[in-house]
């Protein structure tokens, strides 16, 4: 008898799973013709070759001005940076005169110690990580860092009295001026 009343309830949720499916498949459909859309307007459009318009196509062999102009010239290609290789070769420059104009501070300062002053020549003037020094000197990585820390602290004392230096040199020559 419980069956008999459960049938009416089944019935009621199979045509409700029945309609919410219609509804999936209609949404489908509509996602479907979306993507087709979609995929058409996004493709690149065709260009014809130079070549297929040109009455010398059967007994050319080689390149003729026309086809020279339309290919990419020797500084233009697809990415950013359209001559990748003279771009890698400006980076490498640019990054080696950072590094020397980094090391040139502590090449001027005469109060670092030999110890000091190798770390900080590996680390500015030869681009190398603190791990790599401290593989290359067989000290440990806070060794060097701390020799580094020191450096620093050194040539920033060494620069400070060198600008107080200049100034009561430039103080005594107004005075001597006047």
């Amino acid at each position: 008898m419980e069956h008999k009343k459960a049938q009416p309830e089944i019935d009621t949720l199979i045509e409700a799973i029945t309609e919410v499916l219609d509804q999936v498949l209609q949404n489908l459909e509509r996602l479907s013709e979306l993507r087709q859309y979609l995929q058409a307007i996004s493709a690149p459009p065709e260009k014809p070759s130079i070549c297929q318009s040109c009455d010398r196509r059967q007994t050319c062999n080689t390149p003729c001005s026309d086809l020279i102009k339309a290919l990419p010239g020797i500084y233009q290609g697809a990415s950013k940076h359209e001559n990748s290789v003279h771009y890698l070769e400006d980076l490498a420059a640019i990054k080696n005169n950072r590094r020397l104009d980094m090391f040139e501070p502590y090449d001027r300062c005469k109060t670092l110690t030999d110890k000091e002053y190798e770390a900080a020549y590996l680390c500015f003037h030869e681009g190398k990580t603190h791990k790599e020094i401290a593989k290359l000197l067989d000290r440990s990585r806070s060794t060097i860092t701390n020799r580094l820390r020191r450096a620093r602290a050194k040539k920033e004392d060494y620069d400070r009295n060198m600008r107080e230096e200049r100034l009561k040199y430039h103080a005594r020559e107004k005075n001597n001026e006047t």
